[in-house]
């Protein structure tokens, strides 16, 4: 999408938009529903950590950004954007990920809580948490 401010900017912008896979949930109690990641409890307990599921979604979602690098997008022009398990995953990815993000907007989300010991971004962006 091409938008010009003013009549002497031009700003382009590209949006792609991916959803988590179906799986059994626990706190659905296992039926298969849209999520990243199993959880047991909301807010998800200090102990709560699906790791084959967390593992997963943020090599996906990183696969996703070296995709983006790897056809010519500055990584500092990307944002992470999610809702609940979205925003919990953007924020684990820019957490983890070696590339230096544009920014996460987390909607209704947190950081689970094995996730806030580690990280491997030298630089954690912006975030907008509402």
């Amino acid at each position: 999408m091409r938008t010009s401010l003013s009549g002497t900017a031009s700003i382009t912008a590209q949006t792609s938009d991916y959803r988590s896979p179906t799986r059994p949930v626990s706190y659905h109690a296992g039926q298969h529903r849209p999520s990243w990641f199993d959880i047991r409890t909301l807010p998800p307990g200090h102990d709560e950590w699906d790791e084959a599921g967390v593992v997963s979604s943020v090599a996906y979602v990183e696969a996703l950004i070296q995709a983006e690098v790897h056809r010519g997008a500055d990584p500092r022009r990307i944002i992470l954007m999610g809702f609940s398990q979205g925003a919990a995953l953007s924020l684990l990815v820019a957490l983890k990920t070696t590339h230096e993000l544009g920014g996460v907007i987390s909607l209704s989300g947190w950081i689970p809580h094995k996730g806030r010991d580690v990280s491997h971004n030298r630089t954690v962006p912006s975030v907008l948490n509402a």
